[in-house]
């Protein structure tokens, strides 16, 4: 869950970068540095008491939210092609994931494991989120 709240963060960051309290303006990357930390924490300490599958759903919508929204409504160039391949790499997780679930993926001596590959091909995911946001550009007007 870490790494999906820290995504989250980011994003939130790029759309609220600082905050004004009364006559000072300050940067809300700390603060969202604190929101992710604590946030990671309590799912930490509450995962066995939390439907896992909800919590994940929730952390991946959020995650997509951020970043359709920061490629549909931003002022800047995000390259896309990086979100199509987060998606593929996200499908193809899930895929592992169902079909290790479901006993048929492979033997529990393979060498290819489908919980393993759920994790790799989710940290790729989230490398491609990662590859989006630092893919950004000032938009060029002609």
């Amino acid at each position: 869950y870490p790494p999906l709240m820290a995504i989250i963060a980011v994003g939130i960051g790029r759309w609220i970068p600082t905050l004004r309290l009364s006559s000072r303006t300050v940067p809300t990357w700390p603060l969202l540095i604190v929101f992710a930390a604590l946030a990671s924490g309590l799912l930490y300490f509450l995962k066995w008491s939390m439907s896992s599958p909800i919590v994940l759903k929730t952390l991946v919508g959020g995650v997509a939210t951020l970043t359709l929204l920061s490629r549909l409504c931003s002022s800047r160039r995000l390259d896309g092609r990086w979100l199509v391949a987060s998606a593929a790499a996200l499908v193809v997780a899930v895929f592992c994931r169902q079909l290790d679930i479901a006993g048929r993926f492979s033997g529990p001596d393979a060498w290819a494991q489908g919980h393993a590959l759920w994790h790799i091909l989710t940290a790729l995911s989230l490398g491609c989120v990662y590859a989006f946001y630092r893919s950004e550009k000032t938009a060029v007007h002609d």
